[in-house]
């Protein structure tokens, strides 16, 4: 049983789950999907290089940011802001 496995059959119990189980192919970029784990939360962790990161997109539900390092400039509609390290940010 590969630790993904060993986690969702203790859902209920407290776990650390290793990165490598939730990153996403050979990137940088981690998936946690907590319905899997017995949490209600998901995230996304997404480390970007300077100007790089997501293409314009949409969800079926608002999306937070947690600015951790440097700086993310956020389009929303026809606004355009940026969230500096520290901010959290979010959007319809």
């Amino acid at each position: 049983m590969n630790s993904s496995a060993a986690a969702a059959a203790t859902a209920a119990a407290p776990a650390a789950i290793p990165a490598d189980d939730i990153r996403i192919g050979e990137s940088r970029t981690l998936r946690f999907e907590g319905a899997r784990y017995g949490s209600n939360v998901s995230f996304f962790l997404v480390t970007s290089d300077p100007g790089q990161g997501p293409g314009l997109h949409r969800h079926p539900y608002d999306e937070t940011w947690s600015v951790l390092e440097g700086e993310a400039t956020i389009v929303v509609g026809d606004r355009t802001f940026v969230a500096r390290a520290g901010d959290t940010a979010v959007a319809p």
